[in-house]
């Protein structure tokens, strides 16, 4: 650096800043930055003045270099602070600002500081219902959430459960049409040649089976006859 050696402070501190891009390094903020800011606090619950004290810190960081660095306006810088406050808290900050002054332009965005104070007073830190503020508005979208979830979990075990007594039946009744319609099947294939043969070797079948039932049973009689039964002289 040549100014390094002249003993320049102000060209040398120009030389340094040239080289090390400063205009990026100032660069911290875009107005992005803050829209994703507003639309997050936006969606949180704000219950508390602590809550309330956190956004307005972040807010501040980003917001306040944006309107001192002339890249938005006192017009969006306000508009915007408004915006992220949750809808639950619109209510009763307005209120007050009425309150305060009944004669507000409502045309124009509330005044940064006069909705810090609103704030401040709504979300007291000595409130008797401290623990309850913004409670209902939670409560009611949770059990409206419970509900719906609820209604679709029941619609859909109605459709997939049944009874168990009602499953077997079908599966049994299905088993006994599939044998039925089976046999019938058969009975149908069966040309009348072929029926003549199944029925003649049925009747050989019940001829045997009765000649064996007969020679069982003379065995039987044989195993518990004596020389000395009246029966045994018949034979």
């Amino acid at each position: 650096m040549k100014h390094f050696t002249t003993h320049s402070w102000n060209s040398l501190k120009d030389e340094i800043l040239q080289y090390f891009d400063a205009a990026k390094a100032e660069a911290k903020f875009k107005e992005h930055h803050l829209k994703q800011l507003v639309d997050a606090s936006h969606k949180k619950k704000m219950g508390s003045l602590d809550d309330f004290k956190s956004y307005m810190r972040k807010y501040v960081r980003i917001g306040g270099w944006l309107l001192a660095k002339s890249k938005i306006t006192q017009d969006i810088f306000n508009r915007s602070f408004w915006k992220g406050l949750p809808k639950t808290l619109h209510h009763c900050v307005k209120n007050r600002l009425l309150q305060t002054d009944p004669t507000l332009d409502l045309s124009q965005p509330f005044v940064f500081d006069d909705v810090v104070k609103a704030v401040e007073h709504v979300l007291c830190r000595d409130r008797f219902d401290d623990e309850d503020f913004d409670s209902d508005d939670l409560d009611s979208d949770s059990d409206s959430e419970n509900s719906s979830s609820s209604s679709d979990d029941s619609s859909d075990s109605d459709k997939e459960e049944e009874p168990p007594c009602y499953i077997r039946k079908t599966t049994k009744q299905k088993k006994e049409k599939k044998c039925t319609s089976e046999t019938e099947k058969e009975r149908k294939l069966l040309s009348p040649s072929k029926s003549k043969k199944t029925l003649h070797s049925l009747d050989e079948e019940e001829h045997t089976a009765v000649k064996q039932d007969e020679v069982e049973t003379f065995i039987k009689k044989l195993g518990s006859m004596t020389i000395e039964g009246p029966n045994y002289p018949l034979l």
